[in-house]
């Protein structure tokens, strides 16, 4: 951990905010790390800011969570930019987040082919 990472952290314990641990980071003069308080949570800044908005307050920038500032945030460290996938220039988010598309997919389809008839156990099922 650096010192700006340090310094960053002490001052949002001092100012009784929740630091998201996994969040921080340091880069060149720069420290950055999650956090929320009363207000909700925000993006906290502390060295070198002057890419992010927001408001400053004792040792760090508080920086509220907009789409300019996850851009300074991407120019910081480049491993948050997103990535395309298989090298496209386009791509759309159909990921499955609950685990859920592989069994309704099987479902579907079953039903399209004939069903799942009587058997609601039957055994393509339960192998998905």
């Amino acid at each position: 951990m650096s010192e700006l990472e340090s310094g960053l952290r002490n001052a949002l314990r001092a100012a009784s905010a929740e630091v998201y641990e996994a969040s921080a980071d340091a880069a060149g003069n720069t420290a950055c790390a999650m956090a929320r308080d009363g207000g909700g949570r925000f993006l906290a800044v502390s060295g070198d800011a002057g890419a992010f908005s927001g408001e400053d307050r004792g040792g760090y920038r508080r920086c509220p969570l907009t789409n300019e500032n996850a851009k300074a945030l991407q120019a910081l460290f480049p491993y948050t930019r997103p990535v395309s996938c298989r090298g496209r220039d386009l791509t759309i988010g159909l990921g499955d987040r609950l685990g859920l598309a592989a069994a309704f997919s099987v479902l579907f389809v079953k039903e399209v082919f004939g069903g799942t008839g009587m058997n609601i156990w039957n055994p393509a099922l339960m192998a998905r």
